[in-house]
């Protein structure tokens, strides 16, 4: 099955292999600003995969997912793209698509597995591998930590209840992280 990291438009913008080339009405890099950074990004959750190994703990979205009706077809992510082992042929896409940087979120189970305390080194050790291979690239990293990803235990333990509610009430209020 064919890796799906990028987006299927910029593949068409840019005519790879058998798409064809778009017009684009003169849209190109040199349309922007200079300094002007292109990226792409991504979130854990969607494309790492590895959801019950390598250490990580169980994150609120794994839970609201496994919920009958949430998603459609009742689909998680536990393998999703499986970016977890297929990292450098993602980063190797982002460099020949000649992306600047790659926006990619932190999944605090995967760091955190019972939301403080005990670090999950061979988590953070994937981190490294990618951002490394990211500068070998050079390719610029934007690193975030989502609230969806963030650890169930933890979450217990503060007592939020019903979470993907809770905090769908911020989504749309400007804050950014």
């Amino acid at each position: 099955m064919k890796r799906m990291l990028l987006c299927f438009a910029f593949a068409v913008i840019i005519g790879i292999g058998n798409v064809a080339v778009m017009d684009t009405g003169g849209l190109s890099r040199e349309s922007f600003p200079m300094g002007f950074v292109f990226g792409t990004s991504t979130s854990a959750y969607q494309v790492e995969g590895m959801a019950n190994k390598g250490g990580r703990g169980p994150s609120i979205w794994d839970v609201y997912v496994k919920q009958p009706g949430h998603i459609a077809n009742n689909d998680t992510a536990d393998v999703a793209d499986d970016q977890y082992h297929h990292y450098k042929e993602d980063v190797d896409l982002l460099a020949k698509f000649n992306f600047d940087a790659y926006r990619f979120s932190i999944s605090w189970s995967r760091i955190f597995p019972e939301g403080v305390g005990k670090v999950n080194w061979a988590g953070v050790a994937y981190y490294n591998r990618m951002i490394n291979y990211l500068v070998k690239k050079g390719l610029w990293s934007r690193v975030v930590l989502p609230v969806w990803t963030s650890c169930l235990a933890y979450m217990e333990e503060q007592e939020f209840i019903y979470l993907p509610t809770y905090f769908m009430d911020g989504i749309g209020s400007g804050e950014s992280f």
